[in-house]
């Protein structure tokens, strides 16, 4: 399951990217704010790091402003790797170094056009499984 959600600020390109996901028959649910109304995006962040609980193979995307509150939000789950990213290469990498399963991006920076080829990149990349890359990330939870 991928996890969408956004605040205000995203909600222009969360929308997108969840109605682009549904026509590419995505398994995709929405959990974010349905309007430009101002809102608080750490709610929205906690919503998508409960919901992933479940299974370890769920990602999340975010989208907010920046893309650096929603992924400080997230972050404070154990459970979550979240990434901020503006480029398919920043996406790929923090998918196979890092093992990242939430994707944050910038609604105020990122169009529809900008911003589908990085998601595209952090779902279809999987996490390297090199000893080097899991110790990394052994590391990471110890702190």
């Amino acid at each position: 399951m991928i996890y969408v959600a956004n605040d205000h600020a995203g909600y222009k390109l969360g929308m997108a990217l969840y109605e682009k996901m549904l026509m590419k028959y995505l398994n995709v649910y929405h959990l974010g704010c349905c309007s430009t109304m101002p809102t608080d995006y750490p709610l929205f962040a906690h919503r998508v790091a409960e919901q992933m609980k479940a299974f370890e193979s769920n990602r999340g995307i975010l989208v907010c402003g920046t893309g650096i509150g929603m992924a400080m939000a997230a972050n404070r789950h154990s459970h979550i790797r979240a990434a901020v990213c503006e480029r398919t290469g920043q996406a790929r990498l923090a998918r196979q170094h890092n093992a990242a399963n939430v994707l944050c991006l910038s609604g105020n920076r990122l169009t529809l056009e900008d911003a589908w080829p990085i998601v595209k990149s952090f779902l279809f990349t999987d996490a390297d499984e090199d000893e080097r890359h899991r110790r990394r990330r052994r590391m990471i939870n110890e702190s």
